[in-house]
């Protein structure tokens, strides 16, 4: 019995299609499109296009750039167009990393030299003599003799005949005391070309002294690249015993040098004490520059169209854009023509109170009464029953009962509240007021629900 009851309970609250599947009319046609918003809904198709203006391109070419080193005025790129510019010379400078870039790195040797000698000087000459007897004086440039010019402060008379006339047997060339012989080479010669041969007498045993200075300058007062004091004691019996001596330049002979800038080269050279030479890495790249140029966007007009509306204004801005709608609907068909036609009752709710053509219930006290008079036929004592108050009349075997049943108004109210729920959404679908089969199936369901109530009643009566 538990069961029973509480089965009839979950009916109670179900809405139930009296009528079986529902069935929808075709859809119209459809609207126009517009830009306010349709939602979609079981009535409701819609479709939604999103239209964009379109622009043509015309394109502003700017000038060859390294990429991202571009003229902000000119922001496009064109990697279609562009030249590639080489840089063959090499630098000690390491370039930067850029795009496209290509660097190249070589090993060198890079070098640098004293400037090259032009002259030499003879100075504070000394002789207990009391001259300073040279009978040659013979200058070699990669031991090969050259001539020269000189300039001296005191001299013997015929000295530029005798000092370079290859015969070393002469007692009547000299220079004088504390003077200075200063030689022309005509050129300028790396110091450690240059060879000078001196060829000295002096009867007498005692000191002969002389400095020797090579410059590229021919006052001994500015720099003294290389400079060398040499100190003798010899004599000579006779002119044909004159004493040879011979100068190379070395290392020892460094003063004041003045170095020439650094210079590359691909082949190893030899190092010296007038060149420095020692290697070097050394980097070249090259560079490709593109095009750069800016774009003016010409519109087709100001209206939006999901497609391309002309040929040249094939590019579309997807940052302007407006989203249209169109829309059909269809409604729901009435069971009228399928022969369940049943009276369509009225039900209301105002104050609590809700009336049925026959069937009546108010909130009295917190309470709803439903009172209802039937007839019906009793076979071997058993009797259906569909209402709560029942009169029974056996003269004639049948039996009219009067039942009252007294339960929750808040059943009620939830019954009557979905059936106006119901009228409001067809409302919206624009169905005229409501849809008279959802009409007639609320009310349909009210009246079983009565009717399950009346049963359970008569059940525990």
């Amino acid at each position: 019995m538990l069961k029973i009851i509480v089965v009839l309970f979950m009916l109670i609250y179900l809405r139930i299609n009296v009528y079986g599947e529902i069935r929808y009319s075709e859809y119209t046609n459809f609207s126009d499109w517009q830009e306010e918003e349709v939602e979609k809904s079981d009535l409701v198709d819609v479709e939604i296009e999103k239209r964009y203006k379109w622009y043509k391109v015309d394109k502003i070419e700017g000038t060859y750039s390294i990429e991202n080193n571009n003229n902000i005025a000119f922001p496009y790129i064109d990697r279609n167009d562009y030249i590639i510019k080489e840089f063959p010379t090499y630098s000690i400078e390491k370039p930067a990393l850029l795009p496209n870039r290509i660097i190249e790195e070589k090993m060198f040797y890079r070098y640098r030299h004293i400037y090259p000698i032009k002259y030499i000087h003879i100075m504070n000459v000394h002789s207990d003599f009391g001259k300073f007897g040279i009978s040659e004086l013979n200058i070699f440039i990669d031991n090969e003799k050259v001539d020269y010019n000189f300039n001296c402060g005191y001299c013997s008379v015929g000295f530029g005949t005798y000092i370079n006339d290859n015969n070393i047997y002469q007692d009547n060339v000299y220079i004088g005391l504390d003077k200075t012989l200063t030689i022309d080479l005509n050129g300028y010669y790396d110091a450690n070309r240059i060879k000078i041969d001196m060829y000295l007498y002096d009867p007498l045993l005692a000191l002969k002294q002389y400095e020797i200075v090579f410059s590229p300058y021919p006052a001994v007062t500015r720099p003294q690249y290389f400079y060398k004091k040499n100190i003798s004691y010899f004599f000579t019996n006779n002119i044909f015993e004159v004493k040879l001596f011979s100068h190379k330049i070395d290392q020892s002979w460094l003063k004041d040098v003045e170095w020439s800038d650094w210079n590359y080269s691909e082949n190893y050279i030899g190092s010296s004490f007038s060149w420095e030479v020692e290697p070097q890495l050394l980097y070249r790249y090259k560079d490709t520059f593109y095009r750069y140029y800016k774009i003016n966007k010409v519109y087709f007009n100001h209206n939006y169209y999901a497609n391309v509306p002309g040929v040249e204004y094939k590019y579309k801005d997807i940052e302007q854009y407006k989203t249209f709608y169109r829309y059909r609907i269809r409604t729901i068909l009435d069971n009228e023509d399928d022969g369940n036609n049943k009276d369509e009752q009225n039900v209301n709710i105002d104050n609590n109170e809700v009336i049925n053509n026959d069937i009546s219930y108010l909130n009295e006290g917190g309470q709803a009464r439903i009172k209802d008079e039937i007839e019906s036929n009793i076979v071997n004592d058993n009797c259906n029953a569909n209402s709560m108050n029942e009169k029974v009349d056996k003269k004639d075997k049948k039996q009219t009962r009067s039942i009252e049943l007294v339960f929750p108004p808040q059943l009620l109210y939830s019954i009557a509240q979905a059936n106006k729920n119901s009228s409001i959404n067809n409302k919206i679908l624009g169905l005229d007021g409501g849809n008279k089969f959802s009409k007639i199936s609320s009310i349909a369901s009210f009246l079983v629900t009565v009717s399950f109530l009346i049963i359970i009643k008569r059940i525990l009566w």
